[in-house]
């Protein structure tokens, strides 16, 4: 049993689970305890410090100064990401109006830099909870992540992947999530970290037939999704992708809508 208790806060989505699933088997003998929250709230606690790391969306450590990370793990995607999606009543260069997922600023604002970058097009921005048919109801379009943007929802009959959106935009891989911290990342937690990564990357089968049920979907599908979507090792051109996203946000930041934690 180790004598320092780790506190490690994570999102409570599909994607994430081969990354801190680990720490559920050897977390307690190896002095880690989980905290899931959405990646806005994990954002917030990350900035108080109640979590010594947090697999929070990048934008957090793009923004805010003096934040700390593990550069060679994260959650990204090269292409179809699945989970970050704009459900809408029209073609995306008719798009007026948009209902934003208040669960995450960075899915929020890769919208709003493809908008203006991409499409040229200003639109208006309303954070909302993440419920598909009352974000619709007065907007043209809505932005939903994780296990909700990953559902099978045929309503709508235009759907973008925002990750295929920016790929297709770029030639980059997007990088969703990493391991941030408002500290120097103790040395013994970091190995930690790669060590639930390597066993979660080994794991893939055994994860998508014990979590695919509770997170909503199959366990093919689950298994698709770790296996042929999520890239959980970064590398150089994960690094290039990250660098020209944070390069956009903080062009942009005066005109982001961004919802405060």
């Amino acid at each position: 049993m180790s004598d320092r208790t780790y506190v490690v806060g994570t999102v409570p989505y599909l994607n994430a689970c081969p990354l801190v699933d680990w720490f559920h088997f050897n977390g307690q003998d190896r002095g880690v305890s989980v905290v899931d929250a959405v990646p806005s709230d994990l954002a917030n606690l990350i900035s108080q410090g109640d979590v010594a790391v947090g697999l929070v969306s990048t934008l957090q450590a793009i923004l805010q100064p003096g934040m700390h990370t593990i550069d060679e793990i994260g959650v990204a995607a090269t292409g179809s990401v699945e989970s970050v999606r704009l459900f809408s009543k029209c073609p995306i260069t008719s798009v007026e109006s948009v209902a934003l997922d208040n669960s995450s600023n960075t899915s929020n604002v890769l919208l709003q830099i493809l908008m203006l970058k991409r499409y040229g097009m200003t639109c208006s921005y309303a954070h909302h909870q993440p419920d598909l048919a009352s974000m619709t109801k007065t907007s043209d379009a809505a932005v939903l992540i994780g296990d909700n943007g990953y559902a099978q929802i045929d309503a709508y009959p235009y759907v973008y992947d925002l990750g295929q959106e920016w790929f297709d935009w770029t030639g980059q891989p997007f990088v969703y999530a990493v391991w941030t911290s408002r500290n120097v990342i103790d040395p013994k937690l970091r190995d930690l970290l790669y060590q639930a990564c390597d066993w979660g990357m080994s794991n893939f089968s055994y994860l998508a037939a014990a979590r695919s049920a509770k997170h909503g979907t199959t366990e093919v599908r689950a298994l698709h999704y770790f296996n042929e979507v999520m890239e959980y090792r970064l590398q150089q051109h994960h690094q290039d992708g990250l660098a020209l996203y944070a390069s956009y946000a903080r062009e942009l930041r005066d005109s982001l809508v961004m919802h405060q934690c």
